[in-house]
């Protein structure tokens, strides 16, 4: 599938839209042991029934951040995500064409920077996201990510309840702070694989899912992570074309390798 023939929608974003954390500071979570609470699995499925539904995905992300030591100011990229492991994203340039479109029909696929006639082909989707934005994840952990159910097919173990917060440890080894937000149960922090998320901008709706997103890593000593997420015009469980997961790379087109994606930091730009 050429760029002309994209199905999903490439529209520009204000940067003025905040998203979570921005311009305020992070959210202390409590400490302690806390104290056991007995229904914490029916808060889980209150707060992730939406997410957990979720079968594809299409919305506009707005970017801003920073990830190892390079400054995203303004980025805006297309995704499509659907169940189990397609994946799709388009970065669109102010003119002419993309910097860059990944499409992934599996936990493998192909990244083309289109403008220069680069591409890493046949390479797993975590890495070249880890490349891109230092988010090591593979399609599925990214539809978790956005859509607020912190890692896929999520399994509530225990629950331990705080001030205005309970708890909730999943397998995986992740995590779910869950809190209430117009009396009901939504997940206002993650943690999974190294990373926390902070969940923003549920809205009032019963079947919302979070518009403003912030990823940080957890630790000190991990690979640099700060970055913002606005999403905006959010499709969920509309079918979506198989073309759309296919990356026509054209002729003369330059491979390169993760480790030179890496160098050129595209969304940096």
């Amino acid at each position: 599938m050429g760029f002309g023939t994209c199905r999903l929608p490439v529209t520009l974003l204000v940067l003025g839209v905040t998203a979570a954390g921005c311009g305020s500071r992070r959210i202390v979570l409590p400490t302690g042991p806390g104290a056991p609470r007995a229904d914490f699995e029916a808060l889980f499925s209150e707060a992730t029934r939406n997410c957990q539904a979720v079968r594809t995905m299409t919305a506009e992300l707005a970017l801003r951040g920073r990830v190892a030591g390079e400054r995203i100011r303004s980025a805006r990229v297309s995704a499509g995500l659907t169940v189990p492991e397609a994946a799709y994203l388009l970065a669109p340039a102010p003119f002419g064409e993309p910097v860059f479109v990944l499409a992934a029909q599996s936990d493998r696929g192909t990244l083309l920077l289109s403008r220069d006639r680069l591409v890493v082909a046949d390479a797993p989707v975590r890495a070249m996201l880890d490349a891109l934005v230092g988010l090591d994840l593979g399609p599925a952990d990214l539809r978790a990510l956005l859509t607020g159910c912190v890692v896929p097919d999520p399994q509530p173990r225990e629950g331990r309840e705080y001030p205005g917060w309970v708890r909730v440890d999943l397998s995986q080894g992740a995590a779910a702070w869950l809190r209430q937000v117009d009396s009901r149960w939504r997940v206002g922090v993650g943690e999974a694989r190294g990373l926390r998320v902070e969940y923003g901008g549920y809205g009032a709706g019963v079947a919302a899912t979070p518009r403003q997103i912030r990823v940080r890593a957890m630790s000190s000593s991990a690979a640099e992570v700060d970055l913002e997420v606005a999403l905006s015009q959010v499709e969920l469980n509309v079918p979506l074309d198989p073309a759309t997961f296919i990356v026509v790379v054209p002729p003369g087109t330059e491979s390169i390798t993760l480790e030179e994606l890496r160098e050129r930091a595209p969304l940096a730009r």
